[in-house]
């Protein structure tokens, strides 16, 4: 994974779509969805290393493999939210991304809803 690169597709992404938002503002908001895509795709072997990491601490520490799991899915919903968010808001359509990212924040107490749970519980059989 190499930022340079990853700086020119985002660059190179950027100036096309600026250079057609007037003519073709259509063509525009495509061009920086594929930018957003082909970079996700570019970077998608870092995560599942990240994800390999994650997986090997998780045993080695004696957590249990559900936390990191609810973990690594609170962490996918909110870049997914935040990406989908930020195409809709550069596509003009603000109201769309604000949903977008009130239904991701929705989604992550739901995930992490039983950690809470436990926490609770655990404060509760403390006091």
């Amino acid at each position: 994974m190499d930022i340079l690169s990853v700086a020119a597709i985002g660059l190179t992404g950027a100036f096309l779509s600026v250079s057609l938002k007037k003519e073709a503002p259509v063509f525009a908001a495509g061009i920086s969805l594929v930018t957003g895509i082909i970079i996700f795709f570019y970077v998608a072997g870092g995560l599942e290393e990240i994800i390999d990491t994650i997986g090997q601490m998780t045993k080695e520490s004696g957590i249990s493999p559900t936390y990191s799991a609810m973990v690594l899915k609170i962490a996918a919903v909110a870049y997914i939210c935040r990406f989908a968010g930020d195409v809709c808001a550069d596509a003009g359509e603000k109201a769309a991304s604000d949903k977008i990212e009130m239904a991701g924040r929705v989604i992550i107490a739901v995930i992490s809803a039983p950690v809470i749970l436990t926490l609770m519980e655990a404060v509760i059989k403390y006091i």
